[in-house]
């Protein structure tokens, strides 16, 4: 009985591994220090080359700080869980700041911090 449980449940269970697997994918893209740095170099470009105004880059910059800094706490082991990033703010929820993906086209803008 527990060879035709195995065989049934199989597909629900690999679903299920590879949402796990997403999940913890995308918490790692989020939360990486590097990134995140990225995406601040990018959006100060963007502002330089007036692209947005100076009150929609403060905005942009103050999500992107306060995740880099809950980026840094859980890396150093800190916080972790506690401080959950939905607090922080979500930088892709932020209005047009796909803008800044197609700053890749003008070469290559990652930081050497």
């Amino acid at each position: 009985m527990f060879i035709l449980d195995d065989i049934f449940l199989f597909p629900v269970r690999g679903v299920a591994y590879i949402a796990q697997k997403l999940a913890e994918q995308i918490d790692l893209e989020q939360n990486d220090e590097t990134t995140i740095q990225k995406k601040l170099l990018e959006l100060q470009l963007l502002y330089e080359m007036d692209e947005i105004t100076e009150e929609e880059y403060e905005k942009r910059e103050a999500i992107i700080i306060r995740r880099l800094k809950a980026a840094r706490i859980r890396a150093r082991g800190g916080l972790g869980d506690v401080m959950d990033t939905d607090d922080v703010g979500d930088i892709d929820d932020l209005d047009d700041l796909d803008d800044i993906d197609d700053l890749d086209d003008l070469g290559d803008v990652e930081g050497d911090g």
